[in-house]
Order: C-alpha cells, then structure tokens, then sequence
C-alpha cells in the first residue's frame, strides 16, 4: 500500500470519529516528500472526498460558468504540484496563501479536483465548436494557424472593437464561448449556402 493510499485511509478514519482537522500547510509537507506514484495515489483518493461547504470561508461554487476568461486562462497556466494548488484556490476564490494554508487539507484538495474536472468540461465545450475546414483550406496551411489564448483574445477584442485586449480578459467565458459558437455556426451556414448555389450553377 503507497504511503498516501495509507495516510487517507487513516483520515478517513479518523474523519468519522470526528477527531482530525489536517491543516493544508501539514500535508504540504507530506506531499514535498512524496514520489510521483503516491502524488497520483492522492489525486485519486481526492474525487472520494465529500463536497464542502466552503472553502477558506468562500462558498463552493456549482460549476465554474461564473469566471472570466482571463481566469480561465491563468488555470490553463498553472503549473504543477503545490503552487498549482495554491494558485489555483487564489485565482478562483480571491484568497491569499495564508488562508489556503490554514484551510483544511481536505477541502483545498476538493476543491483543486473540482476545478480540475471543470477546465476539461470547459476545455471540451470549445474543441466541439472548433470550425471545419475544407481540402483547399488545409492546403493552404490552415491547421498551422494556431494562436492560443491570445487569439481568442485578439478575436474577441476585434469582433467587439475593443482596443484593449486586457479588457477582454474580464469577460465571461461564457460569453466569449456564445459569440464563437455563433460565429462557426454562421460560418459553416455561410459554406452551406455557398455548395447550394455552385450545385445550382452547375446543373
């Protein structure tokens, strides 16, 4: 049994007797000193764990429909281990690193899972609007234009005529992910409409 597989057992334990408060900065340490194999032990016990409440006195939100995409991009920065974490917890509940480490190990880790899982449903809800392109288009080197965040940003700062990018990253994700939906589906009428009358003229 891994060393992490083994410490969650004993929480669990000692979680329904009521007897273990494990500070976030107390597991910090435990984790600093794991290998890759009981880091993943962890991650998987994680999704186990009860929902709570709130977090470093922030309520637990229900989904992450709420943030900006500015704060949808600093997640998809974040690096990994601990300072993922941290961040993690200060870029989506505005808390400080005092209060996530005296939080409870427990819901810190909760909640990073949670959040985790949200960015993927996120990440997948934008890779299904992704435009198709046609032979000539990928001849051309379409799939080679690839701009990142940066480009939604520039897209989105364009379509709205905002001057300054920075501007666009205090916007809804939501919002950015209606107009580029709106947008590609426009786009793939437009094409449509396009064979209809070529197949028309060629009759």
């Amino acid at each position: 049994m891994g060393l992490f597989k083994a410490i969650y057992i004993k929480i669990s334990r000692l979680r329904r007797k009521r007897q273990l408060y494990l500070p976030f900065y107390r597991y910090a340490l435990i984790f600093s000193c794991a290998g890759e194999e009981e880091r993943e032990e962890q991650y998987s016990a994680i999704k186990n764990l009860p929902r709570p409440v709130s977090v470093c006195g922030k309520e637990t939100p229900k989904n992450l429909n709420m943030i900006s995409y500015g704060q949808l991009d600093d997640l998809h920065d974040n690096s990994a281990g601990l300072l993922a974490i941290v961040n993690c917890c200060k870029v989506i509940l505005g808390v400080s690193e005092e209060d996530i480490m005296k939080e409870s190990a427990e819901r810190v880790l909760w909640f990073v899972y949670f959040c985790n899982k949200e960015v993927e449903r996120i990440n997948k809800l934008f890779e299904a609007i992704k435009p198709h392109f046609d032979s000539e288009e990928k001849q051309a080197g379409v799939d080679r234009l690839k701009f990142g965040s940066f480009g939604i940003l520039d897209w989105y700062a364009r379509r709205m005529r905002i001057t300054d990018q920075n501007e666009v990253r205090n916007v809804p994700w939501v919002r950015i992910y209606k107009c580029m939906k709106n947008d590609n589906e426009l786009r793939e009428y437009d094409r449509r409409l396009r064979e209809v009358y070529k197949r028309k003229s060629n009759r």
